[in-house]
């Protein structure tokens, strides 16, 4: 009777440190990004979770979808009411030419466009 109570005091124990620990988050919150080359040339797009690279290198008038995924130890109160600033920077030959902080929704696309000087919503 006694090592019954202990393994049901057990589990209730670990239910309970499941339910307060970050383990718990089944689904991460995602911020979807398009990323649009509006410029003559050609361009890497790229946001903060990402480094500049042959995967986004795009040609003038093209655009490429990524998502910004929340770090598992974020603080939800800190995201305003479910945005999160996101900075998507754009360059060439290894350098970063301009760099833009947005406010993104999550789950509702953020769509940044590189005009050839300037990063734009649009």
């Amino acid at each position: 009777m006694k090592e019954l109570k202990l393994k049901r005091l057990a589990f209730f124990i670990a239910i309970l440190c499941l339910l307060f620990t970050s383990g718990c988050r089944v689904i991460p919150v995602t911020f979807p990004v398009k990323l649009t080359n509006g410029s003559t040339r050609e361009v890497h797009m790229w946001i903060q979770s990402e480094n500049i690279g042959p995967k986004n290198k795009l040609a003038p008038g093209t655009s490429r979808q990524t998502s910004y995924v929340m770090p598992d130890d974020y603080d939800q109160l800190a995201t305003k009411q479910n945005t999160w600033d996101i900075r998507v920077s754009v360059g060439s030959n290894g350098n970063t030419e301009f760099t833009t902080v947005f406010t993104a929704q999550e789950e509702s696309l953020l769509r940044v466009k590189f005009t050839g000087s300037s990063l734009v919503v649009y």
